[in-house]
């Protein structure tokens, strides 16, 4: 995305969507095992795709 910050906090924001994709392809696919494992693992970053642009820093 253009002119979003490479990192959020000390995570890398590629980890973040990959983290979030996962989750949504887990979801469309019907697999509630999938998705509950990618949930888990999203969950510590979910702030980060629900701010405003102008807020992440």
């Amino acid at each position: 995305m253009a002119n979003e910050p490479e990192r959020y906090g000390r995570t890398r924001v590629s980890k973040i969507r990959a983290a979030y994709n996962e989750l949504r392809r887990a979801i469309r696919a019907g697999d509630l095992d999938a998705a509950e494992s990618a949930l888990n693992r999203y969950e510590q970053w979910a702030d980060y795709i629900f701010t405003k642009p102008n807020d992440k820093q």
